[in-house]
């Protein structure tokens, strides 16, 4: 084998290696920064319909079933809201207590993170 063909070889090679190692990275930067949706109630609605074969009245007394439980969860949180965020924070305040400035610099960007994560909201 000729030393052109060697070195026509090794570079279609390392194109494809890079090639396959870039979509690799990518698929792993995108998981890291963009995790998947977690399935909301019409992801649930359409599983139960599809896994169950519901007919159209069960399909109809569903809708109410999960309409009714979407307020009671609503109603439920408007309670339980106030007394998470207070413990939450009383938990935050106590962790800050034994950290000196600079962790507790790294200890807000680690809770900041945790709720860009969430999606925005404080957990």
């Amino acid at each position: 084998m000729s030393s052109k063909t060697k070195a026509a070889i090794l570079i279609i090679g390392c194109i494809i290696i890079g090639f396959i190692l870039g979509i690799l990275l990518d698929r792993l930067f995108l998981l890291k920064h963009h995790p998947p949706r977690k399935p909301g109630l019409k992801e649930y609605r359409k599983e139960i319909i599809e896994r169950l074969k519901l007919n159209q009245t069960q399909q109809i007394q569903l809708d109410s079933i999960l309409s009714w439980s979407q307020r009671e969860f609503k109603n439920l949180s408007r309670e339980f809201r106030p007394k998470y965020d207070s413990l939450k924070n009383a938990l935050r305040d106590s962790i800050k207590t034994i950290l000196n400035p600079e962790q507790i610099k790294k200890f807000e960007e680690m809770i900041k993170e945790t709720e860009k994560m969430n999606g925005g909201k404080p957990k």
